[in-house]
C-alpha cells in the first residue's frame, strides 16, 4: 500500500507541470492573456476615436459657423454636412476626409480675414458662435493627450494582426499632432480678427488659446 501511494505521489508530480502547461496553452489559444491585450487595446482605440470625434464634430460646425458668416455658403453646407455625419463607427478614412476639409477651408478663410471684411450684426452672432465652438472642439482636442500617450504606448508593442483593427487610433496619433497645429492658428486668426472688429471672444476660445499642447 505504502509502494503505491509513492508512486501516486511521484505520477502526480510529474504530472502537474504538464496539466500546467496544458492549461497555458488553452488558454493562449483560447485568447486568455494576449486576448485580454487585445481586448484593452481596442477599447482604447474606440475611446479614443469617440473623443477625436466629439472634438472634430465642434470643429467642423465652428469653421462652418466662420464660414457662413464670412459668405462662404457652399463651404458652410460641406463643412455642417461633416460635422453631421462623421460619428464613432466613422473609420480612418472618414476622419481623414473631414480633416482634409478643415485644413482646406482653414486656409480659406485665414484668407478671408486678412481682408478684415466688415460684419453685419447677424453675421456678427454668428461669427461668435463659430468661436465658442471652435474654441470647445481645441479644449476637446488637446483633453485628449492622456489618452493618446497611453494608446501610443500600447499599440508598440501590438502586433501586426492586431493593428489592422486599430484603423482610427493609429490614425488619430499621427493626424492629431496636425489638427491641433492647423486648428489652433485657425483659432489665433479667428481671434486676432475678433478683437480688431470689436467681436466679442467667447470665454472658451481664449481658454483654448492659452493651451494648445499635447505635451
Amino acid at each position: 500500500m505504502k509502494r503505491t501511494l509513492v508512486a501516486l505521489s511521484v505520477a502526480l508530480t510529474v504530472l502537474t507541470p504538464v496539466a500546467a502547461h496544458a492549461q497555458f496553452s488553452v488558454s493562449s489559444l483560447m485568447g486568455g492573456k494576449s486576448s485580454s491585450g487585445g481586448a484593452d487595446l481596442t477599447a482604447q482605440n474606440d475611446e479614443l476615436l469617440r473623443g477625436y470625434v466629439a472634438a472634430s464634430k465642434d470643429v467642423l460646425t465652428a469653421q462652418s459657423k466662420m464660414a457662413d458668416a464670412l459668405g462662404m455658403k457652399d463651404e458652410a453646407v460641406k463643412l455642417q454636412a461633416s460635422a453631421d455625419t462623421v460619428s464613432n463607427g466613422a473609420t480612418k478614412d472618414n476622419l481623414a476626409d473631414a480633416d482634409k476639409l478643415l485644413t482646406d477651408t482653414a486656409k480659406a478663410v485665414a484668407e478671408k480675414l486678412k481682408a478684415n471684411p466688415a460684419l453685419g450684426e447677424k453675421e456678427k452672432a454668428t461669427f461668435v458662435a463659430g468661436l465658442a465652438s471652435l474654441g470647445s472642439g481645441m479644449v476637446k482636442y488637446v483633453g485628449l493627450k492622456d489618452k493618446l500617450a497611453s494608446f501610443k504606448n500600447a499599440v508598440t508593442t501590438a502586433s501586426p494582426l492586431a493593428l489592422t483593427k486599430l484603423g482610427t487610433g493609429v490614425y488619430i496619433v499621427k493626424s492629431l499632432p496636425d489638427s491641433v497645429t492647423t486648428m489652433g492658428g485657425a483659432l489665433s486668426n479667428a481671434i486676432s480678427y475678433a478683437k480688431g472688429r470689436d467681436i466679442p471672444v467667447p470665454a472658451d476660445a481664449t481658454k483654448a488659446l492659452s493651451n494648445l499642447s499635447l505635451s
